[in-house]
């Protein structure tokens, strides 16, 4: 795998352990320096960047797709919901450092982001974090679908085509081995769940209109103590992921935000259970391109999500631990009720459960 080799190459180069450092105790010029390799990797292909800086060079799409790997395996989410959560988000954080020191070994180590400063303010939304030296808004324009208008990543796209170069996958709905993950509905490289049409980055703190408040609404540091006082790995990691009032899944959902569907129901449209579906072939992502968000509807495959009832079903389960079922080749197949419309909508990209490392955020948030 990838990643391995990348762990392989990081830890011979390195010389000496790193010291990774909060991002506001990084001399600006370093901050600046970190961000200008992030834009080498999201500009140079693999072929100059390896060419230039060495088999440790990613480009920034090969870190989103192999996240999307992770998301969309026919068996079950491989990087969430589970106890790997920690080791497999630790080892992509770790091949984007390897990259980003490949492309600059003079910043040292990726910076990371630690939001409990942020959750001891009064006011953790005017932190300066949402500044233009930090990472832009926390919000984005309302009047030009929440799309962010400051900060180092203001002008940071997300990818398009109509494949995405990765490795082998089993694809459920076509009952083979391909290469590739596909975008969204719109051609983007986001989420199959995500039809957000905009062609940069997006962020925003609602839910169907419903305004999201920031932490200390749902997370707070008492929370992050409890998380610490478990007496188990598994009682950690489980208090830790545990719904929209864990303290991971909070920032991704305060941040993204979600929109346009018709029956309201955004948040369940974007969890996992709508990704299973769609993996199953129960739904189907249509080409919605030049289409109004609203106007954007997935197709139901009734004879797909039949298959999804039969036992010994080819589809996504619970990976298991913690609260979860515990996964099963017989178990269940992950479903979603609340999908029947076909009406998705979009998820501001930090919410986006396959590719929220869309937004670089993603990057120092678990360093």
């Amino acid at each position: 795998m990838r990643v391995g080799r990348v762990l392989l190459l990081a830890c011979a180069a390195a010389g000496g352990p790193r010291v990774r450092r909060e991002i506001r105790s990084v001399a600006p010029e370093i901050r600046d320096r970190v961000f200008a390799a992030f834009e080498v990797m999201r500009n140079t292909s693999r072929a100059d960047g390896e060419a230039r800086y060495g088999r440790a060079f990613r480009t920034y799409q090969s870190i989103t797709v192999q996240h999307t790997y992770a998301a969309i395996d026919a068996r079950c989410d491989q990087g969430h919901l589970s106890a790997g959560f920690f080791p497999y988000h630790r080892a992509l954080v770790l091949a984007v450092e390897a990259s980003v020191l490949a492309v600059d070994p003079g910043v040292e180590a990726l910076p990371y982001w630690d939001y409990n400063v942020d959750l001891a303010l009064p006011d953790p939304a005017a932190s300066e974090i949402w500044s233009d030296a930090f990472f832009g808004e926390a919000a984005g324009d309302p009047d030009d679908a929440y799309m962010i208008r400051t900060g180092p990543w203001r002008d940071w796209t997300v990818d398009r085509g109509d494949l995405f170069a990765g490795p082998p996958r089993y694809d459920v709905a076509e009952k083979r081995w391909v290469n590739g993950a596909r975008g969204n509905a719109y051609g983007y490289l986001r989420g199959l769940t995500n039809q957000n049409p905009a062609p940069r980055l997006t962020r925003r703190h609602a839910i169907c209109g419903a305004a999201l408040p920031w932490f200390g609404g749902g997370v707070n540091v008492s929370t992050w103590d409890a998380c610490v006082a478990k007496p188990t790995f598994l009682e950690f990691w489980d208090c830790f992921d545990a719904g929209v009032d864990g303290p991971h899944p909070f920032g991704h959902i305060w941040l993204g935000g979600a929109w346009g569907a018709k029956d309201g129901n955004c948040a369940a449209k974007q969890l996992d259970t709508a990704t299973a579906e769609i993996v199953a072939g129960c739904l189907v992502v249509p080409n919605c391109t030049g289409k109004a968000l609203e106007d954007c509807v997935l197709v139901r495959d009734a004879a797909a999500c039949a298959r999804m009832l039969e036992p010994n079903a080819t589809c996504q389960r619970y990976g298991g631990g913690g609260s979860r079922p515990a996964y099963a080749p017989d178990a269940a197949c992950k479903a979603c009720p609340e999908c029947a419309d076909g009406q998705f909508g979009a998820a501001g990209d930090f919410w986006d459960g396959s590719t929220s490392t869309n937004d670089p955020i993603f990057s120092v948030r678990f360093g």
